[in-house]
């Protein structure tokens, strides 16, 4: 594995963990507990009211726009993590504002 194979894995990792503290501050969740980020979304919990926030909380702290119809395809925790991957990494590296 070469250097930047090793830098994007870190990027992905840092990124899931990223998300999964923005779903878990949403749901007021406590830190030991844990999110199975392969779930449908409503098996977790997760309404719509939530998904909105958890989504306000993604564009603001990755400076990425996502739009409604991009947002309506999520079903799982993973997919905003792989939609995120795609845009920041992939795409056009990071935002400009991200804390990453």
């Amino acid at each position: 594995m070469n250097n930047n194979e090793t830098a994007s894995i870190s990027k992905v990792e840092s990124i899931t963990n990223r998300v999964i503290e923005i779903v878990k501050e949403v749901l007021s969740m406590q830190d030991g507990e844990s999110i199975d980020i392969n779930k449908e979304l409503e098996d977790i919990d997760i309404d719509s009211l939530d998904t909105v926030e958890i989504i306000m909380s993604i564009e603001e702290e990755f400076n990425i726009t996502i739009s409604n119809d991009d947002a309506n395809t999520f079903k799982t925790i993973n997919d905003i993590v792989n939609y995120i991957v795609n845009l920041i990494i992939w795409e056009g590296g990071w935002g400009a504002g991200s804390n990453m």
